[in-house]
């Protein structure tokens, strides 16, 4: 699909989930906004993940997905009364394609392999040229054909607002994690079972990146405390666990002090 050249004013993204997929998600923001500085960009997602995507630098206006079949089409209708320029959907399935479609933009974007039909609602369908593609650069991809590529290193970037990072200092002082030190965040447990890294592989990671001088490592559950908890159980020797983090507004903090991360 040839590149798209136009001024947008006003861009839809729609993402709903899930949280890894969100994050993957935030260069493609970047992009947009370097393009197109002074366009609106709205986000529709889960409603448990708007305070984070509230915090994401380039985001407008966070639009909370409704879960019930009547509240899906009153959004809808809201949706269209935006006049959107460009409507980009990344989940690209069914319900995602078809708010994209009720939105009314003239241009709505998608993957041409999207599941449960999610194509036939695109009026420009982009290519995924291998099915191995990492989540960022197949994202990418959509920004690059509406015009706004990205060339270099892809760039995850959120507000630091004063309360969350406050928040996140009393939580380091109170484990003992230094708070002028990057982290390293292991993010345990993915939803899928199948998806699932061995507890005791993240315990030999955080070992080893501690004893290379990398760290503080901390421990970021996915599922439950427990989970993270199984890490220093598996073997872990320099790894701090850090349960307090339960409010996306917190998690973006967070991030936002990571030096790198390790996930499923």
């Amino acid at each position: 699909m040839a590149r798209l050249m136009a001024d947008f004013q006003r861009i839809l993204l729609i993402k709903p989930s899930s949280l890894g997929d969100i994050v993957h998600t935030l260069p493609v923001v970047a992009a947009l906004k370097q393009r197109w500085p002074h366009a609106h960009l709205s986000w529709v997602v889960k409603r448990q993940w708007a305070e984070l995507v509230e915090r994401v630098d380039g985001v407008d206006r966070v639009w909370p997905a409704e879960p019930t079949l009547s509240g899906w089409f009153a959004q809808a209708r809201a949706l269209r009364a935006e006049r959107w320029d460009l409507v980009i959907d990344l989940q690209g399935l069914f319900r995602s394609a078809a708010i994209a479609r009720l939105s009314g933009g003239p241009m709505v974007v998608g993957f041409a392999n999207g599941r449960e039909g999610s194509p036939w609602f695109y009026t420009h369908r982009v290519s995924v040229p291998r099915q191995d593609m990492h989540a960022v650069d197949r994202y990418l991809l959509a920004a690059e054909v509406v015009g706004a590529p990205w060339p270099g290193a892809p760039l995850f970037r959120f507000k630091m607002l004063e309360a969350d990072q406050a928040a996140v200092r009393s939580i380091s002082q109170r484990i003992g994690l230094p708070i002028d030190k990057p982290w390293v965040a292991m993010h345990v447990s993915a939803r899928w079972v199948t998806k699932r890294w061995p507890l005791h592989s993240f315990a030999a990671v955080a070992d080893r990146l501690v004893e290379e001088g990398v760290g503080p490592v901390v421990a970021i559950g996915g599922i439950s405390v427990e989970n993270i908890r199984q890490v220093i159980a598996a073997g872990a020797r320099y790894c701090a666990v850090i349960s307090e983090i339960t409010h996306a507004s917190d998690a973006a903090a967070a991030y936002g002090r990571l030096a790198s991360a390790c996930s499923d």
